[in-house]
């Protein structure tokens, strides 16, 4: 009976890791009013560049509101680091129409 209490113990643990991880890479990291805050703080360049027109029209919905635009555009800009890597990857600040963050912490712009 012992070994079976153990095996139990064992299974269980080893499991729990694994639901949070699944959790996680399944959940969206930023709702849309974070997603500024992060691109303004966001250190390294951990990230992805998607033009718009690539999409097909339900893997990301872009419909932002002229204040909301302009918000994300003001995060973007104050962050120089990130916007000279951009600029770095020819991207020009001003086509980044929006951004996403993923599980691992990296960084997808949508740009058009």
């Amino acid at each position: 009976m012992n070994r079976i209490a153990k095996l139990s113990t064992i299974v269980a643990l080893t499991a729990f890791p694994l639901a949070g991880a699944s959790y996680a890479a399944g959940t969206q990291e930023n709702w849309p009013q974070q997603i500024d805050q992060t691109v303004a703080t966001y250190k390294g360049n951990n990230f992805n560049i998607v033009h718009s027109n690539t999409l097909d029209a339900g893997e990301w919905v872009g419909n932002t509101s002229a204040s909301e635009q302009a918000s994300f555009q003001k995060a973007l800009a104050s962050n120089r680091t990130l916007t000279k890597e951009l600029k770095a990857h020819s991207v020009s600040i001003a086509n980044v129409i929006g951004a996403s963050q993923a599980a691992d912490g990296g960084l997808t712009f949508y740009v058009r």
